[in-house]
């Protein structure tokens, strides 16, 4: 029982503590992606307004491949930037630039290509300028790692912890069931011996084994143990009346 319950503490504790640290995590991974969408977001902006596709961000020492797609409203579509895109492969541009045009959104990632773009419409084209999503994805997959990693740290010195105090919490429980059970078989004793007793005298009275003289003295031996079994009674009573 004591094991049980030393059990059931410890998973209470657990189950409080994993959802704290899921909520944390989840915290942890939904700024992390805010963070790095906002810094790409700021990169392509600046490729935005700039054109310049090999600027970094202040403060950086380099920046992620970009390439840019100017939309001329005949039609035409110019193409800059990196030396890590193909961007002499027309059909497949055409298909990037066609698929971000039909999202219709201002920014946001083609998942088929692993870009991310960012859309300016200006007064004689639209520019769009596109970044490869593979490094955020593994930024942030570099992030679930740590949490896990984090995690399942925490967990297990968490268990541990809670394991010792549980067994702690438990120790008083312990003692008064321990207590509860020499009770239980000392009053057990109590009540056995006058029991026997009373039960002997009856058996020697209705077996008529006894002498007449000695009748009175076991009447008087009955009577006197079912008063004292009245009594262990009564205090049995008061002690539960107490509780």
């Amino acid at each position: 029982m004591i094991r049980r319950l030393r059990w059931k503490i410890v998973a209470i504790n657990m189950a409080m503590v994993t959802a704290v640290l899921l909520a944390v995590f989840v915290g942890v991974l939904v700024s992390s992606r805010a963070a790095v969408e906002r810094t790409v977001n700021q990169r392509l902006m600046q490729v935005v307004q700039t054109g310049r596709y090999d600027a970094s961000l202040p403060g950086q020492g380099s920046a992620a491949p970009c390439f840019v797609a100017d939309i001329y409203p005949s039609g035409t579509v110019r193409l800059s930037g990196s030396s890590y895109y193909r961007l002499d492969d027309q059909d497949a541009m055409a298909e990037i630039v066609t698929a971000c045009l039909e999202q219709g959104d201002s920014s946001g990632i083609l998942r088929s290509y692993h870009l991310r773009y960012l859309r300016a419409d200006g007064p004689l084209y639209t520019r769009i300028a596109f970044t490869d999503a593979a490094q955020e994805d593994a930024t942030l997959r570099a992030v679930v790692k740590m949490c896990l990693i984090v995690g399942v740290a925490a967990l297990a010195v968490l268990l541990g912890c809670s394991y010792l105090l549980a067994g702690l919490a438990a120790r008083p429980v312990a003692r008064s069931l321990d207590q509860q059970r020499r009770f239980l078989s000392d009053a057990s004793h109590e009540l056995k011996t006058p029991l026997t007793s009373m039960i002997g005298y009856a058996d020697l009275l209705r077996g008529g084994e006894l002498p007449p003289e000695n009748q009175r003295r076991a009447a008087d031996a009955i009577y006197h143990e079912s008063t004292r079994l009245e009594s262990l009674s009564q205090q049995l009573l008061s002690l539960q009346d107490l509780r």
